[in-house]
């Protein structure tokens, strides 16, 4: 398996902690990029997190009453195993919610194309939510679809985690350089804070699309709005909404997503349509 570390926030902090043999503490690391005002300390400590989950960290515990880890060691992995540069360019992702209540169905779709002088045959993916979940319980369907030709995939559970789900799905046949494919995963996951965000930054998509589709005959309101990752400060995006009261339904078609900034969809209580 490779992975691919196509995140900035990973490199970075791995490139500093690979000029310390000796490695370098959570705060040490955490305060490095927040006098910089590179990242703040949550996206310090969730970027260390997937860098040790796939292995490129080592991390040394102190003998402590929390016993947290404390010192991070880059390790030395073969370069047949790790990808260090971008496997794919994300050309277009569609992040679809359909909402009934607090209950919302998730569609998202990825049109993925192969820069790498590799064939590939992995793409890795995960998601959140504010529940606990078990797998079984998102009702999950996940399917590629390549020149018309639609096949479901099986996916591969990394972490399986109460609010978090990372996996890793194999493509129908292997994806050769410049080659596109589509990749559709469909779930079903409570929003009990009727609040949902995106990490842009992470996926540098070229083309981000936000839909939302309220199942019931009422009225509602939903906002997009972009979020700095330094300080988590949110502003309303300046992508224009496009309704379509027939369907029910609000969109922000971004041409050019901010690839340096986060989004969030928040959308409120309902009201009865007026006639």
């Amino acid at each position: 398996m490779s992975f691919d570390l196509n995140c900035e926030g990973c490199k970075k902090i791995l490139d500093f902690i690979r000029q310390y043999p000796d490695g370098k503490g959570f705060n040490e690391i955490v305060n490095h990029f927040e006098q910089k005002k590179i990242m703040v300390r949550s996206t310090v400590d969730r970027h260390l997190k997937e860098l040790d989950e796939f292995g490129f960290l080592h991390i040394e515990k102190k003998n402590t009453q929390r016993g947290k880890p404390t010192i991070y060691k880059a390790r030395t992995i073969p370069l047949k195993k790790i990808v260090l540069q971008p496997t794919y360019n994300i050309k277009k992702i569609i992040r679809e919610f359909h909402v009934s209540n607090s209950s919302v169905y998730h569609k998202s779709t990825r049109e993925l194309e192969n820069i790498s002088e590799q064939p590939q045959e992995y793409y890795v993916m995960y998601i959140e939510g504010d529940t606990n979940k078990t797998w079984d319980e998102l009702h999950a369907k996940i399917y590629e679809n390549r020149d018309g030709k639609r096949s479901e995939i099986l996916p591969e559970l990394l972490k399986n985690q109460p609010q978090i789900k990372r996996f890793r799905i194999k493509f129908s046949e292997p994806l050769y350089q410049n080659q596109s494919t589509e990749i559709h995963f469909e779930y079903k996951w409570d929003e009990p804070k009727k609040s949902r965000p995106f990490d842009t930054a992470y996926y540098k998509p070229n083309q981000l699309v936000f839909r939302i589709h309220f199942e019931d005959k009422k009225e509602h309101k939903a906002k997009l709005y972009e979020i700095d990752p330094l300080t988590n400060e949110s502003d309303l995006s300046n992508v224009p909404p496009v309704y379509d009261k027939r369907n029910n339904t609000i969109e922000w078609n971004c041409e050019e997503a901010i690839k340096s900034r986060h989004y969030r969809v928040d959308w409120d209580e309902a009201t009865e349509r007026s006639s």
